[in-house]
């Protein structure tokens, strides 16, 4: 039996400003709560009479991954039970528990006789952190648009593991075949859906892969998965805000991390090392392991085959449809870009540590990034230099188009050039750039990482101070128009819909060789042609990407 996993389907509820406001709103339930039975057994969701959805919450797709499972690749569940058991409220997330695999489902009230698109969520969090249960991440308001518009979907959405506890690496962790467990947690959990979302009123055959920062990677690598081998998972992705898909980490890069956990633990003489470190109580790893590093997907031979950089210079993907796109300031948001920089010196020496470039490399960078505030970031805001350092927007401008633009600009032209053959079409591929500072967003931040993401989801309550979406109608209108263009996306592969903004109306095109993107913003849509900061983006993939440069044309 590949899975026989148990289901926690995961939503987050129509007015849910955090996990205890879900837990509120259940008693307001209608008296009879839905039911559904899987090969394991049967499980009682939440009915939201405010949404018309059901809701299966917090349910494991694998055995809990502690104790002798701890860093092991997911086993799934074999077990079956009689009776009923509750899927009422979201799993801990993977900071909280060990115990954290589970998978949520957000679905239109009762039974459909036609088999319903399933959109599958992954979180970002820079493989260091996140939860399904995060109520940015609600699936019930795009739920609900796609019954408006007449073509209902279903939104899934996981826990997986990460940090040292999902992408612990080391020659010990490769050589016990432990490498990318949290990969694998994503890549159990779609089988699961494979085998279980027919009984939700699911289509296996119509699941779209969507993934935000991390969550972006982790789409690419599923596409990437054993060499690009299609094991009919998905039928769509998309990648929002994808991060350094091209980055070369390998098992040498963060074995420092894994070793000093061993010596934190006081296991490093063990004769058998992880079996110490499985041993540890949970709280104690976790405090050894804190300050050790980031960890991050590293080439295995088997799920990973290669690194990203390798794969996609191949071709060594599934070509389906896809969306890919990012924010117009997405390095401002400072989780990677150097900041508290003031003169050339400071500059240079946080790129150096920052890049470890090759000889050369950040004298280019500052030639083609000037100290020019007008022409850093976030763009299009003046000569006005950011309190936090006088060249910081120096620095935000490079990781901006090195760390999104860069890996964005290679993988579509990649996907676009290298998905046709003579008995196939190219799989079409979807640009965007998200233009639009949300409500509660800064001039000093622009247009940062995530900015998009309320608007996509339709978040109106939100646990930020203000809604991200504010009272501006013309935002209202542009979420409205992102909405519509994901759902038909999940539905038909094709985004396109009436927009709300466009005038004249707006066709988003596919990418192709004319490389264009569609431009979001609250005033209007327009396509571009995808030479934004081209220069910029074009030595990112030059010396960053450098093999790929001959292989893409750039």
């Amino acid at each position: 039996m590949l899975l026989y996993t148990t289901l926690l389907l995961g939503t987050t509820l129509a007015a849910a400003v955090s996990l205890p406001v879900v837990e509120q709103l259940i008693p307001r339930a209608v008296s009879s709560s839905p039911t559904v039975t899987l090969k394991n057994g049967t499980y009682e969701g939440v009915h939201l009479p405010e949404f018309k959805q059901d809701l299966y919450l917090g349910m494991p797709f694998a055995q809990p991954p502690t104790g002798a499972l701890r860093f092991s690749q997911p086993v799934s569940l074999n077990s079956t039970w009689q009776g009923v058991k509750n899927a009422t409220s979201f799993g801990p997330g993977c900071l909280d528990s060990e115990d954290c695999l589970t998978i949520n489902v957000v679905k239109p009230a009762g039974s459909s006789t036609k088999e319903l698109p399933v959109l599958f969520w992954i979180f970002g969090g820079g493989f260091a952190g996140g939860s399904a249960a995060d109520p940015a991440f609600n699936g019930s308001y795009i739920v609900q648009r796609s019954v408006q518009l007449g073509t209902p979907i279903i939104f899934v959405s996981i826990n997986h593991r990460y940090g040292p506890l999902g992408l612990l690496a080391s020659p010990e962790v490769k050589d016990s075949g432990l490498l990318n467990a949290g990969m694998l947690d994503q890549r159990l959990a779609l089988h699961w859906v494979q085998e279980n979302i027919a009984s939700f009123g699911g289509s296996h055959k119509k699941v779209t892969l969507w993934g935000h920062s991390s969550g972006g990677y982790s789409v690419h690598a599923q596409a990437a998965a054993y060499g690009g081998r299609d094991d009919g998972l998905f039928r769509s992705l998309i990648l929002d805000s994808s991060i350094m898909a091209f980055q070369n980490w390998t098992v040498e890069s963060q074995t420092a991390g894994y070793e000093t956990i061993l010596a934190n633990t006081n296991c490093t003489s063990a004769a058998a090392q992880l079996d110490c470190l499985r041993a540890v109580p949970i709280d104690t790893f976790r405090n050894a392991s804190a300050g050790t590093g980031v960890y991050y997907p590293v080439p295995d031979g088997s799920f990973m085959q290669t690194s990203m950089m390798q794969a996609y210079r191949k071709g060594a993907f599934v070509k389906v449809p896809t969306i890919i796109g990012a924010t117009s300031d997405d390095g401002t948001s400072g989780f990677l870009a150097p900041s508290g920089l003031n003169n050339d010196t400071a500059f240079e020496v946080a790129m150096l540590f920052a890049l470890t470039p090759k000889n050369g490399t950040i004298q280019k960078y500052m030639e083609v990034y000037p100290n020019d505030p007008a022409a850093g970031a976030p763009y299009n805001t003046g000569e006005g230099v950011l309190p936090s350092g006088s060249q910081d927007k120096r620095s935000f401008a490079i990781f901006t188009d090195m760390v999104h633009a860069a890996t964005r600009y290679a993988t579509k032209r990649r996907s676009a050039f290298s998905s046709a053959s003579k008995s196939k079409p190219a799989s079409p591929v979807y640009s965007y750039r998200f233009a639009q500072i949300p409500q509660n967003g800064t001039m000093t931040s622009g247009v940062t990482h995530g900015s998009e993401l309320p608007y996509i989801f339709g978040i109106r309550d939100h646990n930020a101070t203000e809604s991200p979406l504010g009272n501006r109608p013309e935002d209202e209108k542009l979420s409205r128009v992102m909405q519509d263009s994901w759902i038909r996306f999940v539905v038909s592969s094709d985004p396109n819909v009436t927009p709300l903004l466009a005038s004249p109306k707006v066709k988003w095109e596919a990418y192709g060789k004319k490389g264009r993107n569609l431009v979001f913003k609250n005033s209007g849509l327009r396509m571009e042609k995808d030479d934004y900061r081209e220069e910029g983006i074009n030595l990112s993939i030059a010396l960053a990407l450098g093999e790929l440069v001959s292989t893409l044309g750039i």
